[in-house]
């Protein structure tokens, strides 16, 4: 057996059951080698510690390998995560170990998570399997996505603790590393780490190495600042000898695959605090493609604390989702500069918003930790920054006459905002220009004049009268001209120069309002991303659906989702932009998924339109999602609107419409103000 300590790590201070911080619960399972197999032994609390035989099947035969080959190969299932996890989960409690966990488990809640610890030998029939997924059964829930504990992996056995204290200064600098070659959706993932950059401007500050990165071109970069964070997007191989990261080589268009020992030495004596490695998804899935296996090699060598990398390759939906929501709750989240509760955090971003090929994705980042280094920085806002995502407090409450049951409808939680683009007000004039500073949210009309000019739009008569045209036309005319400047295969551009007009803009004040309502969901008619962005900033735990008739994993949720109707330039695959896009989304509609269908369909749901026209195409065609007629059981329709004329209200009488005639940020107002004198009361 081995013995206590073999591993050279300081076992009272690490699996105390005070992890640095007062009132912290911890606890650590270890695999160790037992006389007749693995033995599982449980620390906590400077107890002694508990063995007990590991009770997971390991043979090549057994029915859990074939789980685990699907869930390497990116086609399993929520319940086969569910199936392995909970196998997992039982080896590792057996009687002894089960009731003692649970007397650390009863103490631990959102405000006081338990730190779960895992120290997993390097072998490969221990090591292949997926402990990120491990599954309570009776609580229903993953450890690694369920916010009462952090899970987090422990160094390589013989490394020395790290002795890192919370770094204090600020900004928080972070170098992102995109080699050449890495694949046309890792811009993407930048354009989003940079408008997180600018939201959190005063506590973050970024830098890129693009293009040909060579080992001399990085370790110049690594030197030449005194960087705190390296943010890795590329490829990772795992072989016979080991884990490889690609690089590029000095002759132009060669690769150089560097072994994780190398990499790790190019690091070294940076002094990097955290290193996140993300693993780009290939041409064709490979069940080699990680780079999970560098985070021992950069603790051991570099003496990186903190290391999260991707187990598997993941779809840059999964990246973009991830590092928005770590970066967010590490600068500004529960407790700021805690790397294991911000990691937590994300992974339960990606499991709420789980669906198809990303259905494993929350299983897919491992956190390697040292002990002590659970606060990895010292996050305090700047004296006197500006808040931008504060809502400005309504200082005297509009006089508008707001239905009785429109009110309760929101008080109650029953009521879903229709949110269309006519809420992006037209800017102010201003001379001064501040490179890469917030600006407005573009109008449609700005975006076709912007469409039409670079695309050579050929129509000009569609543009004379852009000003004085209804929501309706401008929305047709967005998408005919989005048509011609797709054509001959340019609608990477076309999705280019949207990212250019949209990626600074930052939410209205409207949508910046609703994302404070308690509402159960939101369907938003624009593509720019912004009600997301608005409710990130409202630190909504929101589920997210980029097509309507993309499902979600099962089970049962409670956070409210935002159907983003036309998609959204964060995922630039889920765009519908052209005439033809919006044709294929009219044959979507009727076969909207299950998330969508049951968000409209409960007793009692009402809706309110606000910022788009009664005559829009697209708000029609999304009615008939509704039910009608006498026997129907859901509430009214509110549509807020000054110009909606007779024939207007003819067209929408059978969907139980009560018109609210005035303009939609002033209803947004007075209904934000009643709210929040309800709260108050």
């Amino acid at each position: 057996m081995e013995p206590l300590g073999a591993s050279g790590q300081p076992r009272e201070g690490a699996t105390v059951a005070h992890d640095g911080q007062a009132g912290g619960l911890s606890c650590r399972f270890e695999l160790v080698h037992g006389q007749s197999g693995h033995l599982v032994r449980f620390l906590a609390g400077g107890e002694a510690p508990i063995e007990r035989p590991f009770g997971f099947e390991l043979s090549p035969t057994s029915r859990s390998r074939g789980v685990i080959a699907r869930i390497e190969q990116g086609i399993c299932t929520r319940p086969d995560l569910q199936d392995v996890g909970s196998q997992l989960w039982n080896a590792l409690r057996p009687p002894g170990i089960q009731e003692a966990f649970a007397e650390l488990e009863r103490q631990a809640d959102e405000s006081r998570p338990l730190r779960v610890w895992l120290d997993v030998p390097p072998e490969a029939d221990v090591e292949r399997l997926p402990w990120e997924a491990l599954h309570d059964e009776m609580a229903s829930s993953f450890l690694g996505t369920d916010l009462r504990y952090c899970l987090s992996r422990t160094p390589p056995r013989g490394c020395p603790p790290c002795l890192y204290t919370p770094r204090g200064e600020q900004p928080i600098r972070v170098l992102v590393v995109i080699p050449e070659g890495s694949g046309l959706q890792v811009q993407y993932e930048w354009n989003n780490l940079r408008n997180a950059a600018r939201d959190l401007r005063d506590v973050l500050h970024l830098g890129l190495v693009e293009g040909r990165v060579t080992p001399d071109h990085l370790q110049a970069e690594l030197r030449s600042s005194a960087w705190d964070v390296l943010h890795f997007i590329g490829h990772g191989e795992a072989g016979e000898e080991g884990i490889s990261i690609r690089l590029n080589g000095e002759e132009p268009g060669t690769d150089l695959w560097m072994d994780a020992s190398t990499f790790a030495s190019l690091v070294q004596g940076q002094h990097v605090r955290l290193a996140l490695l993300n693993c780009c998804l290939g041409a064709s899935p490979s069940v080699s493609r990680t780079l999970s296996g560098l985070g021992p090699h950069l603790m051991r060598t570099a003496r990186v604390p903190a290391v999260i990398a991707m187990r598997y390759e993941i779809s840059d939906t999964v990246s973009i989702r991830f590092a928005d929501s770590f970066y967010r709750e590490l600068l500004t989240g529960r407790a700021p500069g805690r790397v294991d509760t911000a990691v937590q955090q994300a992974r339960h971003a990606l499991r709420i918003n789980a669906s198809g090929d990303t259905i494993r994705g929350f299983v897919t980042p491992v956190l390697y930790l040292s002990p002590g280094c659970e606060q990895l920085f010292d996050v305090r806002p700047a004296p006197g920054a500006p808040v931008t995502s504060v809502v400005e407090p309504i200082t005297q409450t509009p006089v508008v006459p707001l239905p009785r049951a429109l009110v309760a409808s929101l008080r109650e939680g029953r009521c879903i905002p229709v949110v269309g683009p006519g809420l992006h007000p037209l800017p102010t004039v201003t001379r001064r220009h501040v490179v890469d500073a917030p600006a407005p949210a573009p109008t449609l009309s700005q975006l076709i004049h912007r469409l039409a000019r670079e695309s050579e739009y050929p129509e000009a008569d569609d543009l004379r009268h852009l000003e004085t045209a209804g929501d309706w036309i401008l929305s047709l005319l967005l998408a005919r001209v989005c048509q011609h400047y797709q054509h001959d295969g340019r609608r990477y551009r076309l999705i280019e120069s949207l990212q250019a007009a949209c990626g600074r803009a930052e939410p209205p004040g409207p949508l910046l309002q609703i994302a404070s309502w308690d509402v159960p969901g939101i369907f938003y008619l624009h593509f720019d991303g912004l009600m997301e962005e608005a409710l990130k900033r409202a630190r909504k735990m929101t589920r997210v659906l980029n097509r309507v008739d993309q499902p979600q994993a099962g089970g049962e949720h409670t956070e409210p989702l935002l159907v983003n109707v036309l998609g959204t330039l964060t995922y630039a695959a889920s765009l519908m932009l052209t005439e033809m896009d919006h044709e294929h989304l009219w044959e979507r509609l009727p076969r909207a998924s299950s998330d969508v269908v049951g968000l409209v369909r409960q007793m009692g749901r009402s809706f309110l339109f606000l910022g788009a026209s009664p005559r829009d195409l697209l708000v029609r065609r999304l009615c008939l999602l509704l039910e009608t007629g006498e026997a129907s059981m859901q509430g009214p329709c509110f549509f807020v609107s000054r110009e909606a004329t007779e024939v207007d209200s003819a067209y929408w009488k059978s969907f139980n419409v009560r018109w609210i005639r005035e303009e939609p940020s002033t209803v947004i107002d007075a209904l934000t103000a009643r709210l929040d004198a309800e709260d108050e009361a």
